[in-house]
C-alpha cells in the first residue's frame, strides 16, 4: 500500500537509538526512519517519499492518527505534505528533510502517532521550498488538481471523462485512455518558467509506445513549436528544451537510447542547466544534448496528457507526481526522488512506545497542598479532603525531616476527632459506591482482578439500592464469569 512522506530534517545522525529523548509523551507511539541517500552528494531540502499501509510498523494505530515528524535532535517538528489518506489502504506524506548526507553517511527521522485525528500536514509548501514551482500529485478524485505550493491551485482541470486507476499503494492515479476523440488531458493553464534552469519530472506507467505526451507546453508537433516537453516516443523516453541562444532561438531534442516496458512505472526527468538539456530515466543519466541560454518565454498552454498544439498524441496510462522546478536537478537527487518513489529509499524501524516517567516530588509544594487541604476539610468537616491531605502526606513518607514528620502526626491527630469519624460516615453514604466502582475500575486496569473483585463486593453489600450496583455487577461478571450477584 502506497502512501507518501516528505520531512524536514535538519540535521544527520545523532545519538544512540535507545538514548534519544521522547519528543513529546502526548504523542505515545514512534518509529525510528533511516533514510539512505543513493548518491555522493548530500541532498539540501530534499522532499522524501515514504509508503505508508498495511506493511508499515505501526499501522493499527497511526492509520487512525495524526502524524508528527521529528529530526534526529529530538526537538525540530518537520512540516509535511499529506495529498492523500485511507485508512484502509494507505496515507501519502511527503516530509522535508533540511539535509541529507552523502552515501554511507548515517541519517534518520521519527514518525510520531497515537494522538489527533488524520489530517492535510502542516506547512505543505515548506515541504516543496527548494526551488520548485509547482508540484501536483494528482491525488484528487473531484475538482481540480491541487499544486501543493498554492501557485496554481484552479489551473489543474481535468478536460474529457475523469477516471482513476490504482497506483503504486492503492491510491487513486489519473488514467487517460489515448483516445483521440475523447481528448482527456489535464490543462495547466499558461505560465512560464523564468531564467536559465529548469526541471520536469512525472512518475508513469505507459499502456502504449506511440508518441505519447506527459507534459507539454507547446503549439503544435515539431520540435520548435515547444517552449518544453517531456514524453514517451517510440518505446522510449525524450525531452524537448527550447533557449533563447545568441544565434537565436533554439531548441534541443533529447532521446533516450533505453526502451520502456509497458504496464511498468517509470520517473522520467529533463533538466537544463543553461547549457545542456539532459534526460533522466529512473535516476540515470541516458542522454544529453547542447543548449545555451534563457528559457523562451511564451505564452503557450501547460498540459499534462496531451500536446495542447496537436489532437493526435494523447498519453495512454497513468501519470503521477508531475514535478516543475525553476533549478536544474542534479543527478543524485533524481536518483533519490526515483528511488522514494519506487519505495527504496527509507527503512522502518519497530514501534517504541514511550516509557512512563513518575513526577517529580517537590516536597515542600506537597506538604503546603497537604496542609490547605487539611485546614478545608477541618472547617467543611469533608473527610474525603483529609483523608486526599493524608494520602499526600504518605506519599511522601520516605522524606524523614521534621516538617514532614510534624505534618503526618498533625493528620493522624485531626483522624482520631469524633469531627472526623461523623464527616467520614456521612462522605460514605454519599459516595461510597461511587469510589469504590471507581477504585474497582482502576484495579483491573492494573491487573489486579482479585483487589477489583473484593471492592465491588463490598459496594454490593453495603450500598444495594445505590446508582452503581448495575456496573458494578457487569464488572464483577467480567472478572468472575457466571459469579456476578
Amino acid at each position: 500500500m502506497r502512501a507518501w512522506i516528505v520531512l524536514a530534517v535538519l540535521v544527520a545522525g545523532g545519538p544512540a537509538f535507545a538514548d534519544d529523548p521522547w519528543w513529546d509523551p502526548k504523542w505515545p507511539y514512534r518509529v525510528k526512519i533511516s533514510v539512505a541517500n543513493p548518491g555522493n552528494e548530500a541532498l539540501v531540502g530534499f522532499p522524501v517519499p515514504l509508503r505508508l499501509g498495511p506493511d508499515t510498523p505501526g499501522w493499527e494505530r497511526l492509520r487512525k492518527t495524526a502524524l508528527r515528524f521529528v529530526a534526529a535532535d529530538g526537538k525540530t517538528v518537520l512540516p509535511h505534505d499529506v495529498p492523500w489518506w485511507d485508512p484502509e489502504r494507505g496515507e501519502e506524506v511527503h516530509v522535508r528533510l533540511a539535509r541529507i548526507p552523502p552515501l554511507g553517511a548515517d541519517c534518520w527521522f521519527w514518525m510520531y502517532f497515537g494522538s489527533g485525528k488524520p489530517g492535510p500536514g502542516s506547512e505543505p509548501a515548506q515541504v516543496w521550498s527548494a526551488g520548485y514551482v509547482a508540484v501536483y500529485h494528482l491525488a484528487q478524485t473531484e475538482g481540480p488538481y491541487v499544486d501543493s505550493l498554492g501557485r496554481y491551485h484552479s489551473l489543474g482541470v481535468r478536460v474529457g471523462s475523469r477516471r482513476n486507476d490504482l497506483g503504486p499503494g492503492g491510491r487513486p492515479v489519473p488514467f487517460f485512455n489515448g483516445k483521440q476523440e475523447d481528448n482527456e488531458h489535464i490543462d495547466l493553464g499558461r505560465w512560464n518558467v523564468e531564467g536559465e534552469q529548469m526541471s520536469l519530472e512525472a512518475f508513469f506507467l505507459t499502456h502504449e509506445h506511440a508518441d505519447r505526451r506527459l507534459i507539454s507546453k507547446s503549439k503544435g508537433p515539431a520540435d520548435s513549436d515547444h517552449t518544453w516537453m517531456l514524453n514517451v516516443h517510440n518505446q522510449v523516453l525524450r525531452y524537448r528544451q527550447r533557449a533563447i541562444a545568441q544565434a537565436g532561438v533554439k531548441t534541443a531534442v533529447v532521446l533516450a537510447d533505453h526502451s520502456l516496458s509497458k504496464d511498468t512505472w517509470y520517473h522520467g526527468a529533463g533538466t537544463y542547466d543553461g547549457h545542456l538539456a539532459r534526460l533522466y530515466q529512473d535516476g540515470a543519466l541516458v542522454k544529453s544534448d547542447s543548449l545555451d541560454g534563457p528559457i523562451a518565454q511564451e505564452n503557450l498552454p501547460i498540459h499534462l496528457g496531451n500536446n495542447p498544439g496537436y489532437a493526435n498524441q494523447h498519453f495512454f496510462g497513468l501519470i503521477d507526481e508531475v514535478r516543475i522546478s525553476r533549478v536544474s536537478r542534479s543527478a543524485t537527487w533524481l536518483l533519490a526522488t526515483s528511488e522514494g518513489l519506487h519505495g527504496k529509499l527509507c527503512t522502518f524501524g519497530a514501534v517504541e512506545e514511550c516509557p512512563k516517567v513518575e513526577p517529580k516530588v517537590d516536597p515542600a509544594k506537597v506538604h503546603r497542598d497537604a496542609a490547605e487541604m487539611l485546614t478545608r476539610g477541618r472547617a467543611r468537616e469533608r473527610a474525603g479532603e483529609w483523608l486526599e491531605a493524608m494520602a499526600l502526606y504518605e506519599g511522601c513518607a520516605e522524606l524523614d525531616t521534621p516538617s514532614a514528620a510534624a505534618a503526618r502526626a498533625e493528620v493522624y491527630r485531626v483522624l482520631r476527632e469524633p469531627a472526623y469519624a461523623a464527616a467520614h460516615a456521612k462522605d460514605r453514604r454519599v459516595n461510597g459506591a461511587s469510589r469504590l466502582l471507581a477504585t474497582a475500575t482502576a484495579l483491573r486496569k492494573a491487573d489486579r482482578a482479585q483487589d477489583a473483585a473484593e471492592a465491588l463486593d463490598e459496594l454490593l453489600l453495603e450500598f444495594p439500592a445505590s446508582p452503581q450496583v448495575e456496573a458494578a455487577r457487569k464488572l464483577l461478571a467480567d472478572l468472575r464469569p457466571g459469579g456476578g450477584k
